[in-house]
């Protein structure tokens, strides 16, 4: 339901509702250039990264396959483990490649072991 009360209209429709690809492509100056000043400067790049990598995942949007290979080499270990989680659910069995790939080259433990999972629910496990 939406309201015509103008006190819950966004100080800056921009921020209302970023699309999911320009949310997984921020690193961490473009990040606070848009969200300066903004309770989602609050949260941080990762955890908005983790949220979109998570969005994405529950999209069904095949269009965001391309980023989120991207974002599985981010700085974040916390980004990178749900970047790999929605890359397998949007591309099953079929296309996980390059999670494999990048778990070769892992460094941290707990995001090779979500990657893990996540391949192995899908049933693509080496």
């Amino acid at each position: 339901m939406q309201t015509l009360e103008t006190s819950f209209f966004p100080l800056n429709p921009d921020h209302a509702a970023p699309p999911l690809a320009e949310l997984l492509a921020l690193d961490d100056v473009s990040f606070t250039a848009r969200f300066r000043g903004t309770p989602i400067e609050r949260i941080g790049r990762k955890r908005l990264a983790r949220n979109a990598c998570i969005a994405a995942g529950n999209s069904h949007r095949a269009d965001l396959i391309p980023k989120l290979q991207s974002v599985i080499s981010d700085s974040s270990p916390l980004v990178r483990g749900h970047a790999g989680w929605a890359l397998a659910r949007l591309e099953g069995r079929a296309g996980v490649g390059a999670l494999h790939e990048q778990l070769q080259t892992e460094i941290d433990l707990q995001v090779r072991l979500d990657w893990a999972a996540s391949l192995e629910e899908i049933g693509a496990s080496h």
